[in-house]
């Protein structure tokens, strides 16, 4: 979808919660409830594989199960078996949030289960991933709202080289069940009327709710053979006092994205591609075009190729505490193929957004575009803003043989 500038998004399915007349008039109230960009079959889950017990499987949160199906996997794809992995130093940083699932067991009978009480909470979801595996490394989740799980990356990449742990696993997570939560954050006049991220475009009125689970598996340069990317460097920061509590600050994003290059040792000449934030917002959208333009596009020769920018939440919209992983998953494998991400939802360009780009070097595509090597590899930059002003950002090169530039390695995503 992401490749075709397509999207997924649409109304809330009619299973996910009771269309009664509570729900009704939160609607009637705040229409931009509706939309949202939901996972399929999330509901299916082989218990067996897990050794977790019908009736424990029936009520636990659906995140704790997709972490468990989707780290596996990611797990897998970097070589490591089950076997391989009970006992070993391996960690688990998750990025997730306040879970919406509270509110379903409080009003179902599973509420009542012996189960409930490790059912829907942040620790247990994140502990049962090192529990089922058998992980002795460090296990933590992470709630820093939108950067949760870029934050989670960055924790797990100090984890790492620090010697926390031999080897990491990094998610974000996120779905949703409750509408009142929904309701919430469409009359706090967050979320689009029209139930699209208009990310970079001149309808952008605030971003459409997004579900998603993301992994990817981090080892040391050393297990480069089997990488997609590598993070070379990352920063967390603070917006500090800005506008308001929610409103980003420019000034704090340029500091950021500097201090991520420094980190991975990397100039802003050598950047190809850049995954935005890029909620779809009139007021985030350029003050983050703002601060990549004057930390890394204006850094940039005449001599250098456009940096190919995009924005994932356009085509599966914001998924909140799994958006940095999202977003880190798409720069990989845009790297990976040389091919920067097409911009979904783009059709008249926001003219704050062209005016802080004018006269540089940059490319919102509306289709799949190519990315320029810099001494045989891509680099790009992923951002992800907590709402709450915490802020990350990661460097990630694309892999190439015998280079052990990358202090972390992505070498495996699910």
């Amino acid at each position: 979808m992401s490749a075709c500038a397509l999207d997924t998004l649409g109304t809330v399915p009619a299973t996910r919660w009771a269309q009664d007349e509570r729900v009704a008039a939160m609607a009637a109230r705040a229409p931009a409830m509706q939309y949202g960009g939901f996972l399929q079959s999330a509901e299916l889950f082989d218990h067996q594989v897990f050794g977790i017990s019908p009736a424990e499987a029936g009520v636990m949160d659906p995140q704790q199960r997709l972490v468990l199906e989707h780290g596996l996997q990611a797990l897998h794809g970097a070589g490591a078996s089950k076997g391989e992995l009970m006992g070993s130093l391996t960690g688990v940083f998750v990025g997730v949030w306040a879970c919406e699932y509270s509110e379903v067991l409080r009003e179902s009978p599973a509420g009542r289960s012996v189960y409930a009480a490790t059912a829907a909470t942040c620790s247990a979801l994140v502990g049962r991933v090192s529990f089922v595996l058998g992980l002795h490394g460090p296990c933590v989740s992470y709630d820093t709202a939108c950067s949760a799980g870029l934050v989670a990356c960055h924790s797990g990449m100090r984890a790492l080289q620090h010697a926390e742990c031999s080897s990491g696993l990094v998610m974000g997570v996120n779905m949703i069940f409750s509408p009142s939560a929904c309701a919430g954050v469409a009359l706090a006049g967050m979320t689009s009327p029209t139930g699209r991220s208009h990310t970079f475009d001149a309808r952008a009125d605030g971003y459409a709710r997004g579900e998603a689970c993301g992994g990817v598996a981090l080892a040391l340069p050393a297990h480069e053979a089997a990488a997609a990317a590598g993070v070379a460097g990352c920063a967390v920061r603070q917006d500090g006092r800005s506008a308001s509590l929610t409103a980003p600050s420019g000034q704090a994003q340029q500091g950021l994205l500097r201090a991520a290059l420094a980190d991975g040792g990397c100039t802003a000449e050598a950047v190809a591609m850049a995954e935005a934030h890029g909620t779809g917002t009139a007021l985030g959208d350029p003050i983050e075009v703002g601060a990549l333009a004057a930390a890394v596009v204006g850094e940039r020769g005449l001599a250098c190729g456009a940096v190919g920018v995009g924005g994932v939440k356009a085509s599966i919209g914001h998924a909140e505490p799994a958006a940095g992983l999202t977003g880190l998953v798409r720069l990989a494998l845009g790297l990976e193929r040389r091919r920067a991400g097409a911009n979904a939802q783009l059709r008249l360009l926001n003219p704050h957004v062209g005016g802080a780009l004018r006269g540089l070097r940059c490319g919102l595509g509306v289709q799949l575009g190519g990315a320029e090597q810099s001494g045989g590899g891509v680099w790009g930059g992923v951002s992800s803003f907590g709402y709450a002003g915490t802020i990350a950002h990661a460097v990630v090169q694309s892999p190439r043989v015998g280079d052990a530039t990358a202090a972390a390695v992505l070498s495996g995503t699910a």
